[in-house]
């Protein structure tokens, strides 16, 4: 819908130009003068403002199509991960066709936004989701068996093999 208001202003600058102009031409008596001071008129005061108009209205349709497409890619990664308890990357590239750099980015936004708890090692690639409490509860890592200590929030990283752990509560 939003797009197709950026492109109704754009055809209504291009009208408003056409219209003004055409109005210019059919008035008798005109002089040069007088066209080009009112055809800079048209075009600063319906024109220009009609096509900034649009051109922003476009541009914010396009960043609200990719955060929505962000959006879309996190609900998938979450509803995968929960439902399955844990899911591969390379099965979540093939469900929601992007790249493994995308999911990863989506994954750490998650965190960020304290809706996912669980872990990672991104050398094996399984993503895990964990309740924060059990995963506070670790001494060892899930992936090595190293002495860890899992406490705060965010991105914790076992410090022998990588795995990261992600803990929305402190």
């Amino acid at each position: 819908m939003t797009r197709t208001i950026g492109y109704l202003l754009l055809a209504g600058g291009v009208l408003a130009a056409l219209l003004g102009i055409g109005l210019l031409v059919a008035l008798p008596g005109l002089t040069a003068g007088g066209f080009a001071l009112g055809a800079v008129l048209v075009i600063a005061v319906f024109v220009v403002p009609l096509e900034v108009a649009g051109i922003i209205v476009l541009t914010r349709a396009r960043s609200e199509e990719v955060d929505d497409s962000a959006a879309r890619v996190q609900r998938q990664i979450l509803d995968a991960v929960k439902a399955r308890g844990q899911v591969d990357i390379n099965t979540l590239v093939i469900e929601l066709q992007t790249g493994s750099e995308e999911i990863k980015a989506q994954v750490y936004r998650l965190v960020g936004l304290g809706v996912f708890d669980g872990y990672i090692n991104w050398e094996k690639g399984i993503l895990y989701s964990e309740d924060a409490q059990a995963l506070h509860d670790l001494d060892v890592c899930r992936n090595c068996g190293g002495q860890i200590d899992l406490v705060g929030k965010g991105v914790l990283t076992c410090p022998y093999c990588g795995t990261e752990y992600f803990l929305s509560k402190a």
